[in-house]
């Protein structure tokens, strides 16, 4: 079998049929749907049965509420292709994508990743094409070293290779060490902790524009249905995931600092849009910035000097608390 499609389930009983009609709908056939139930309260748990009854490719995990990242592991760790292709389940794909696939495996039998294009929007006729910024193509060791990594977590102007789990198709044995080596109570970051280790490693990958995935724009998704800020500690797991787990023949690090002082801006962002009290939220983020690893970050985060990075690392260096604040209301 060549492919394992996985579906993370929870509480999306709205959208769950559509993410499931748009897989069994591919063109190409040899694959299994593995639909993990992470403990839903709603009817998606029954949907994924009815479903499962109709069409024999069809595995459904029902497991106790673990988390986006347990969810995950469990459909990893029950697939039988030799690709994971992870699809959320309040997503769905092009009926040709797993046939696009199977053609560049076909023609490449060792790849090991191939990334493709998504769409992004909040309704059917509402979405935007969001092409992967790197040349169309095939890319051996040498050439995701000379040109993936120099911005894979994050460059000097700000870009990054994008850090989804879907969008992609990876060889299973790799993808199933990177994605059970995170702890499943991250939930800030868990694609990039995943993503960005495989790729540090990996020999072989195909980098398609086409778009195949349509992304919805979820406020209630596993992956956004927050009511508090960030936690602040998601940064410092990810941090050690990435120590652990990056290719250490490469020196990340200066990437690192930029992408967590990128990303401490978010954090600290997400806790002034609650409804708390802004003179204690504003203590809080100074105490964590003054932190010596999240001090450290920010200090040496080098972004081009005309990158708009460079806003808010100002805006964290000098703990302008205020002016992030009113930032928050707009982004």
């Amino acid at each position: 079998m060549l492919f394992s499609v996985v579906v993370p389930v929870y509480g999306i009983e709205k959208f769950l049929p559509q993410c499931i009609e748009s897989i069994l709908a591919q063109s190409y056939s040899d694959f299994e749907l593995i639909l993990v139930d992470d403990g839903s309260i709603d009817s998606s748990g029954d949907i994924c049965d009815i479903y499962s009854s109709k069409d024999r490719r069809i595995k459904v995990i029902h497991k106790q509420n673990g988390g986006l990242v347990s969810a995950r592991k469990a459909g990893v760790n029950e697939a039988e292709g030799n690709y994971i292709v992870p699809v959320d389940g309040d997503d769905w794909v092009d009926s040709k994508l797993l046939e696009r696939l199977s053609h560049i495996i076909q023609y490449h039998p060792q790849i090991e990743i191939v990334c493709y294009g998504i769409y992004k929007g909040y309704s059917m006729t509402e979405y935007t094409k969001k092409h992967i910024d790197y040349l169309e193509g095939f890319y051996n060791e040498n050439k995701i070293h000379d040109i993936l990594f120099r911005t894979l977590i994050k460059g000097r102007d700000g870009k990054r290779f994008p850090p989804n789990i879907w969008g992609k198709a990876m060889i299973k044995e790799q993808y199933q060490k990177y994605q059970n080596a995170i702890p499943d109570t991250i939930s800030l970051g868990e694609d990039a902790a995943v993503v960005y280790p495989l790729i540090s490693h990996t020999r072989s990958m195909y980098i398609l524009k086409d778009c195949y995935y349509y992304y919805r724009m979820n406020p209630n998704s596993m992956t956004r249905g927050r009511s508090k800020g960030f936690n602040w500690n998601d940064l410092r797991v990810l941090a050690k995931v990435w120590e652990d787990n990056l290719n250490p023949n490469y020196d990340f690090q200066p990437q690192i600092n930029r992408y967590m002082c990128h990303d401490l801006f978010n954090v600290a962002k997400s806790h002034l849009q609650t409804n708390q009290d802004f003179s204690r939220i504003r203590k809080s983020i100074i105490d964590e910035l003054t932190k010596t690893d999240f001090r450290s970050y920010v200090t040496h985060a080098d972004f081009d000097m005309l990158s708009l990075e460079q806003i808010p690392r100002i805006l964290l260096k000098y703990q302008l608390i205020h002016i992030i604040k009113f930032i928050s209301r707009y982004i």
